[in-house]
Order: C-alpha cells, then structure tokens, then sequence
C-alpha cells in the first residue's frame, strides 16, 4: 500500500498491491482523505472503552497506534512492477465510503466509483492505523492542514445512508 501527493492534480495516488501480482490505483480528493480518516477513526475509536475519561482514551489510541505500526516498513520503496490493473492503469476517482464489521475484529472497507464499481479491502487494527498513517503523511505533503471530520459531522452524514458517504 502506498499514498502519494501528485501535486499537478491536487490529489493524493493510493495505490494498493495485491497478492496475485494486481494493483488498483485510485485518486483521493482532499474532501474525500478528510472524510476517509474521519471513518477510520471512528472505527478505531470504537475498539477503544468509552468509560474512560478522554484524556486516558487519546492515549490508549496513541499507544496502540504506535504498537501496530512497530512491525510496518515505511523504509521499503513501493514495488510499482504489477502485471494486472483489474480498473486499468489510470487513477480512478472514489467517491463513496462504506463499512462493515466482520469475524474477528476485522473491517470490511469498501470505496466505490462513481460508476458504481466498488474495491473491497479486509482490515484488522494494524492496517487501519497504517491506512491513516499513510493519508496522514500524504495529506502533510500537500500541505492540506486537514483537520479530521468530527463524529458528529461523520453521524450527520451517515444519516440518510447509512454507512455511506458520497
């Protein structure tokens, strides 16, 4: 997985290397990384107790985002030799976000096109805090100051479709 600012479009590149040798490219506007990380926050947040005071909450998040991303290799230079672009080789644009909660402890995160086509990723905790990590520093690149979407705007939005976003 790799996230990158391409500054003559004002997106950032989420490029996602599968294990049968395919990619997916696929542009992320600065609206949509701001509502994606507001989704997975949430959904990190979740895993955490609420009885706790919010101060001892941010950080047990903190910790537990540093213990999951002690094994991720940031260092390697993403492999950019796949064979197959199952969406061809052009970025496409996402433009929705759902979620589901399945078997243990995993994410099912499903970003769809506007055409309707949609890529599905299976994530457990350590790649949901990689996940953010990435659109964290690529959002820092392009210098987007983006400040994440609050739960309550996240509700507001769920709404009317729930657990979609477009």
């Amino acid at each position: 997985m790799n996230v990158q600012f391409v500054s003559q479009e004002d997106r950032l590149i989420l490029r996602v290397r599968m294990d049968d040798d395919s990619e997916i490219h696929a542009w992320l506007t600065r609206r949509y990384t701001r509502l994606l990380l507001g989704v997975l926050n949430k959904l990190l947040d979740q895993e955490q107790g609420k009885a706790d005071p919010v101060p001892v909450q941010a950080a047990m998040k903190s910790f537990q985002r540093d213990a999951a991303l002690i094994g991720a290799d940031f260092g390697t230079v993403y492999d950019r030799s796949a064979t197959q672009h199952p969406l061809g080789e052009a970025p496409v644009l996402l433009s929705s976000i759902k979620y589901q909660r399945i078997d243990r402890g995993m994410i099912l995160l499903t970003l769809g096109l506007p055409d309707g086509k949609t890529i599905g990723f299976q994530l457990d905790r350590k790649l949901l805090h990689v996940l953010v990590k990435l659109l964290e520093e690529g959002a820092k690149s392009a210098d987007w100051d983006l400040a994440a979407i609050s739960h309550s705007e996240l509700e507001a939005l769920e709404r009317p479709t729930l657990r979609t976003f477009h």
